[in-house]
């Protein structure tokens, strides 16, 4: 197991939501999962993954995220929003 570097999480999903943006999918998959792997405990770092990964067409991948997200989200009423959007969809 990495050892939990927060300040290079940061940065790396940083980088991520900028290849996000500009649609540089596979770039912005490999920096939220470098980010996850530095913090896991972010769930900002998991809900961007299944963000992009939705984005690309990995439903299953980004369900599995969205999974990550949901463990990790500490505010009960926006984790369960999330969970009440994707098991009616």
């Amino acid at each position: 197991m990495a050892k939990r570097n927060p300040k290079r999480a940061a940065e790396l999903n940083i980088a991520g939501l900028e290849h996000f943006v500009n649609w540089q999918l596979e770039d912005a998959v490999a920096h939220f999962e470098k980010a996850i792997a530095a913090d896991e405990s972010n769930p900002e770092y998991h809900l961007n993954l299944a963000r992009v990964l939705a984005r690309s067409g990995r439903y299953d991948d980004a369900m599995t995220a969205l999974g990550g997200y949901l463990s990790k989200e500490t505010e009960t009423e926006i984790a369960a929003r999330f969970e009440r959007l994707f098991t009616t969809a």
